[in-house]
């Protein structure tokens, strides 16, 4: 839009026509009634003039006329045009013809050609709506009829003059159909800046001008998707069109030049962060239609209603991606955001664990909303990693987690993921939706105000959990919506989009989906700004972990010598002499399943003498001999590894090869408690450029189930997590980095144990002096970190790095501190909660 010159010039006050004729009598009578008007028979050519133009074409319609030139002089004396120019001309009673010929001088740009213009006016806003659920008009299908021509004010309102040279090839009546939507789109334009300054009185100030100006883009945009739309066969009673239309218009009136510079001032004042108000005007807006459309419009604004306030999101996206585009400080809203939920939300299967939470970052950062995550846990390459996922977790845990984050964080928006691993653990399935349901409502009861944002559950290639998650998505979906209807602040987020092409593994998305997931919740994000439902919230801290469990104070209880040996495999309760037993060839392992660590003396073939432990007398261990458990397997004795992969509280037989790979014999129980050793194979391929040396197994997650560690010479771990496979064999999924490393951390020194009884391996740091270093697993690096608990265990005398084992003797699920002689004999000190 050029700079205006100033007001029009005075040539006395014109007669002001009614709001019924600028809105009604424009927008339906030109765009409907146009439209049909100048939709000629296919075989009417019946040429009577030199313009070439069917008869059938000429009739009028809706207050409007196609003719040749010297039809259009008859009618119009004072019209200077040519007998074979092609003439549309528009009628309206009451206009002031000088007026309305210096509304049109302002508004056309002399020296590009009409359709140009016209195309200009309809672009101007689509870019905003790419991507967006609107079934918008192909206004590029007429991007092959170039032409030019004049608007010229006549003594009843416009005419729009193409000259006999600018006539297409194609056939009249698709020739026309394109015209139809350029020129009446920039007729109209025309038409309701001069009405509009009809109203002003001369000179019109420069502000009012400007209004106009916004006004008519409005107006001609509005009009040019009508005719787009009805040419492509929509109804004008389809409410959805409306709805569109409206969108589309208003847009046109807002982002082209005069609006910003009409508006600016006052938007950088009072619009930062007024997504409710403009939510509710857009509503209003269609509301009020009802004062002068009549009935029928009123009826299909009505119905349009709830799709306009879907709507009124991207239009409110598609102002502030304007303002951040021209410099100025718009916002969506303060966006407090917290990502809950489980693995999903974490980012397991996205290559950079950021998971859908870097595309909802960029999003809310592109419109300039003020945005944070917040959250006890971090992970993923997004300038705020803060979030709220767990992996493995269930709902009931999730819940958990909620009760201590949400007042802390205090977010203003939820953005929950839950019930994957309910569905894939085949857990309380019946009641997982009503345990969702549950959940939303603690959180709106933990931080009145915040809006949450649910998400039904992306796909799974299992068949039966596949099949679980699309029956749990069918029972969210009403719970949600009916909390909705109810005016709580919560809203269904539809992740149909991700569907089984785009995961990772069998649950958890890959990128592609991950970005999908994005769009959805910033789809949720706007159109919950546009209904009001996004406020800030006051408080909320950041940093820290309140869900964190205390450090709990360990009291050591010496126990004294609980294992005794005298150079050969002879301990209580051991059957007599056999080959001499060392110190580095006893390992603790949980044989028979009672959480009581039995004692065992692997050979240098890899055969395995076991003693049960029992309680004895004040709780101490009573070894019983079970003899030879394993003849071993020819793999020497320090790739043996004893590891519960299959979650049966049962450690199995593990022989790691020097290239990693892992085969493996299940623990089920045989004849007098020797275990029955079942071959599963290869269970774990290895790791390209890792040995068998820097391998570990150990519970990271607390489900159970051994996972896969890998150490390097600085004390750092990378995991892998053990999920169930086909066949018993563990299916393994990638976690990253598990533990960063610490200062002075070497691998010899690194040690995994539970020294606090939650199920979890945590990490140990063991002097040459025998004290212990421990930090505990509150979920790994990247997961809820590590709590230091500092000087774990001041060792004893005696004690070095390679005598010390850490073993659960006394079953009280916390792992003791054992010292074990060169000569096999072992003293404990148990780990008691002080």
């Amino acid at each position: 839009m050029r700079s205006h010159r100033g007001g029009p010039r005075a040539r006395g006050r014109a007669p002001r026509p009614s709001f019924s004729l600028l809105a009604l009598g424009l927008a339906l009578v030109l765009a409907l009634g146009l439209a049909k008007g100048i939709t000629p028979a296919p075989s009417a050519r019946d040429v009577g003039a030199a313009c070439g133009l069917p008869v059938a074409a000429g009739a009028t319609a809706g207050g409007s006329r196609v003719t040749c030139g010297d039809e259009a002089r008859a009618a119009h004396p004072m019209l200077n045009v040519a007998a074979d120019d092609v003439v549309i001309d528009y009628v309206f009673d009451g206009v002031n013809q000088a007026m309305m010929q210096d509304a049109i001088d302002r508004v056309h740009r002399p020296g590009v050609r009409l359709s140009d213009q016209a195309l200009d006016l309809l672009r101007s806003q689509r870019q905003y709506f790419q991507g967006a659920p609107l079934d918008l008009v192909d206004i590029d299908s007429v991007d092959d009829f170039s032409f030019d021509g004049t608007l010229r004010a006549t003594d009843r309102g416009i005419a729009v003059v193409v000259p006999r040279s600018e006539v297409g090839q194609a056939s009249w009546g698709t020739w026309l159909r394109a015209v139809a939507v350029l020129v009446t789109a920039t007729a109209v334009r025309a038409a309701v800046f001069g009405l509009c300054i009809s109203f002003a009185p001369p000179p019109a100030e420069v502000l009012f001008v400007d209004f106009c100006s916004a006004a008519s883009q409005g107006f001609g945009t509005f009009t040019g998707y009508m005719m787009t739309a009805y040419f492509q066969g929509r109804a004008a009673s389809d409410p959805q069109l409306w709805a569109e239309a409206l969108a589309f218009g208003l847009v046109g009136a807002l982002l082209p030049g005069a609006g910003w510079d009409m508006g600016k001032p006052w938007m950088v004042r009072n619009l930062a962060g007024t997504a409710a108000t403009v939510g509710r005007g857009l509503q209003s807006l269609a509301a009020s239609i009802r004062s002068w459309a009549g009935e029928t419009i009123s009826g299909l604004v009505a119905g349009g209603g709830a799709m306009f306030t879907a709507l009124s999101a991207r239009i409110w996206a598609a102002v502030v991606a304007e303002a951040n585009r021209r410099g100025i400080p718009l916002a969506l809203a303060q966006a407090r955001v917290m990502p809950l939920g489980d693995s999903i939300t974490l980012g397991t299967g996205s290559a950079t664990q950021s998971s859908y939470r870097a595309e909802l970052w960029d999003a809310l950062k592109s419109q300039n909303a003020e945005v944070d995550f917040v959250g006890s846990q971090s992970a993923g390459i997004v300038p705020d990693h803060d979030h709220e996922g767990h992996s493995g977790w269930r709902i009931d845990q999730i819940a958990d987690v909620a009760e201590c984050a949400l007042p802390y964080y205090r977010p203003n928006i939820v953005t929950l993921h839950a019930g994957t691993n309910d569905m894939n653990q085949n857990y309380l399935v019946d009641s997982a939706p009503r345990r969702l349901a549950a959940l939303v409502d603690r959180t709106l009861h933990l931080l009145p105000g915040v809006t949450v944002l649910v998400a039904t559950l992306v796909p799974s290639t299992k068949p039966d959990v596949g099949a679980r998650i699309q029956e749990y998505n069918r029972n969210i979906i009403p719970l949600i919506q009916e909390m909705a209807a109810q005016g709580k602040r919560v809203r269904l987020v539809d992740m149909s989009a991700v569907t089984t092409a785009d995961l990772y593994d069998q649950l958890h998305p890959n990128d592609t989906g991950y970005r999908k997931m994005g769009r959805a919740f910033t789809e949720a994000v706007a159109h919950a700004a546009a209904e009001g439902l996004v406020v800030p919230v006051s408080g909320g801290q950041e940093g820290g972990n309140p869900c964190a469990p205390p450090v709990v104070p360990v009291v050591w209880k010496n126990w004294g010598r609980i294992a005794t040996g005298a150079g050969s495999d002879v301990v209580p309760g051991a059957d007599g002499a056999g080959p001499v037993v060392t110190g580095a060839q006893v390992r603790f392992a949980e044989i028979n399943g009672d959480n009581r660590a039995d004692y065992l003396v692997v050979q240098d073939n890899g055969a395995v003498r076991a003693w049960l432990n029992t309680p004895g007398d004040g709780g101490k261990p009573s070894w019983s001999s079970l003899g030879v458990i394993a003849p071993g397997t020819g793999a020497p004795g320090d790739h043996v590894q004893f590891a519960d992969v299959n979650g049966d509280g049962r450690d199995d037989y593990l022989v790691v090869q020097d290239n990693a790979a892992v085969f493996a014999w299940l623990n089920t129980p045989g004849n007098g408690g020797v275990p029955s050793w079942r071959s599963l194979g290869l269970i774990a391929p290895g790791v390209p450029g890792v040995t068998g040396d820097l391998v570990r197994f150990a519970d990271y997650d607390g489900d159970g189930r051994d996972d896969y560690l890998v150490v390097d010479s600085t004390g750092r771990v990378h995991a892998w997590r053990n999920t169930a496979g086909d066949n018993g064999i563990p299916s393994w999924q990638p976690r990253g980095l598990f533990a960063e490393g610490v200062d002075g951390a070497t691998r010899d020194k690194l040690r995994f144990a539970d020294i606090n009884g939650d199920g979890r391996a945590d990490y140990l740091m063991v002097q040459d002096n025998g004290s212990v270093l421990a930090w505990v697993n509150n979920g790994g690096t990247g997961f809820g970190g590590w709590i230091n608990q500092g000087v774990f265990a001041a060792g004893v005398g005696g004690a070095t790095r390679d005598k010390l084992r850490f073993a659960d003797v006394n079953g009280d699920r916390r792992a003791d501190y054992l010292m074990v002689a060169p000569d096999s004999a072992v003293d404990a000190w148990l780990n008691l909660v002080g």
